[in-house]
């Protein structure tokens, strides 16, 4: 036995295939968010929320006396007072169609409680760039007005992006091979995203800031 507690060490985050319940024209809302995805999105993250409800019952029953009443949304858990894992729901526009163009709830991401005293670590299950292109551009903005630290990462099978305005750049590779510049303060740099890392690991494991 490795000694681990399901209530303590256990995180888990909706994937493409958990949000199997039906719901009343979820193609049509699925369809108007990913066309802009900042048009009603209030009305489109409930309705697809909905879409969840047998996920949420399998994690209060994997997890017992699971913090949050709704487990497939945007919510933060504390891992023994050393981390706060941030939890995303990347899935809500998944309809089996396409890998790209995912839907995350950015406005409540935006707005949930991040730590200054200890690491924040932002759990997905997509890729950064699965997600529809406007919520890729929106994520970094918001979060350069965070003076404390902070560390994102969105799994895409062995690939990770980290974007992180105060994390060390310890390895750069990104498509194609290149190697980004490294700014003043140590992070990656590119054109395309700012201050952002793409790192192949074989594990995320846990990454100091």
């Amino acid at each position: 036995a490795i000694g681990l507690d399901i209530q303590q060490d256990l995180f888990i985050v909706p994937g493409n295939h958990d949000g199997v319940n039906d719901v009343q024209e979820k193609d049509t809302y699925i369809k108007a968010a990913k066309y802009d995805p900042f048009s009603n999105m209030a009305q489109w993250v409930v309705t697809l929320l909905a879409a969840f409800h047998r996920y949420e019952d399998f994690v209060k029953t994997l997890i017992p006396n699971y913090p949050e009443v709704h487990p497939a949304g945007i919510h933060s858990r504390i891992w023994r007072d050393k981390i706060n894992f941030i939890h995303c729901n990347t899935a809500l526009g998944a309809d089996g169609t396409e890998k790209i163009n995912q839907l995350l709830d950015i406005n409540t991401l935006a707005t949930t409680a991040y730590r200054t005293d200890i690491p924040n670590i932002i759990l997905a299950h997509n890729s950064f760039f699965d997600l529809h292109e406007k919520i890729q551009f929106r994520i970094p903005i918001f979060y350069q007005q965070f003076e404390g630290r902070y560390r994102i990462i969105f799994q895409g099978g062995t690939w990770s992006l980290e974007c992180g305005k105060y994390a060390l750049a310890s390895r750069c590779d990104l498509p194609g091979g290149r190697q980004p510049d490294l700014g003043p303060s140590g992070c990656a740099e590119s054109e395309y995203y700012p201050q952002m890392v793409l790192e192949h690991s074989e594990s995320l494991g846990v990454i100091p800031p």
